[in-house]
């Protein structure tokens, strides 16, 4: 009898079964680079928020001056803007108790793309956490959020954190840091003063108290939660950064 002839090659069954396990190994490695760019962006940040803060601390030493670090969005917002990092200084006693300018010569640092910085202010003026974080036009204080992604982190001219009120305003015409909302949407600065002036311009964000802490979070990840429970579901679950009063340093440092 002759011998059957070898078959070599894959038959159907087993090559499905190779696509199928090949398709779960790039399933697993896409998640897996997923979580990778996403901690080393939120690394990345910390790095950023940590070296402008001793920079904030140095230089309030330095002048012996109020100064410090203002978190803000750009015009398009925190949901679908970038947010920076400004170094900010207080102006002197004869115009304002707290009014801050940006320093001279301090260009604005972005934070990587996805990520942003907010904080949940001491005194929730009779709101909940999650009422704070809540966008909904609707709501009484619909502004809240605007103000958690909008803050400063303030040093004493001895380098020591404090709460005191800012107040942001443009150095001077045509500032290309912060500026009035025909400036900032006409492209001529980047982000917005805390009270803009003329006829019909309402306020930003007002004067508020400086932060003493921060989360840093995915903005994608903020602006798809439930608006009703964005704390509860979502900022809750985030480490809290605290900052040391007296060394000005990540607490965690």
């Amino acid at each position: 009898m002759k011998a059957k002839m070898r078959q070599f090659g894959f038959s159907l069954v087993e090559m499905l079964v190779v696509i199928a396990i090949i398709s779960v190994m790039i399933g697993v490695a896409a998640l897996n680079a997923g979580d990778i760019l996403r901690t080393q962006r939120i690394s990345s940040a910390r790095n950023l928020i940590r070296n402008s803060l001793a920079q904030a601390q140095a230089y309030a030493q330095t002048n012996r001056k109020y100064a410090g670090l203002r978190f803000q969005f750009d015009r398009n917002g925190w949901s679908a803007g970038r947010q920076y990092m400004v170094l900010i200084e207080k102006v002197p006693e004869s115009v304002t108790a707290y009014e801050f300018n940006p320093i001279p010569n301090s260009k604005p640092l972005a934070l990587p793309k996805n990520i942003g910085v907010i904080t949940l202010p001491l005194d929730l003026q009779l709101l909940t956490e999650d009422q704070w974080l809540d966008d909904d036009p609707t709501l009484d204080g619909s502004d809240v959020l605007a103000g958690s992604t909008t803050f400063s982190i303030i040093f004493s001219p001895t380098g020591q954190l404090v709460v005191k009120d800012v107040n942001l305003k443009e150095r001077f015409v045509n500032d290309p840091v912060v500026n009035t909302l025909a400036d900032v949407n006409l492209g001529v600065s980047l982000l917005y003063r805390d009270t803009w002036a003329g006829a019909g311009e309402a306020d930003w964000c007002v004067k508020e108290p400086s932060a003493l802490d921060l989360f840093i979070c995915e903005t994608s990840q903020l602006r798809d939660t439930n608006p009703d429970l964005r704390y509860t579901n979502y900022v809750a679950d985030l480490e809290p950064i605290l900052i040391n009063v007296y060394t000005g340093t990540f607490i965690e440092d």
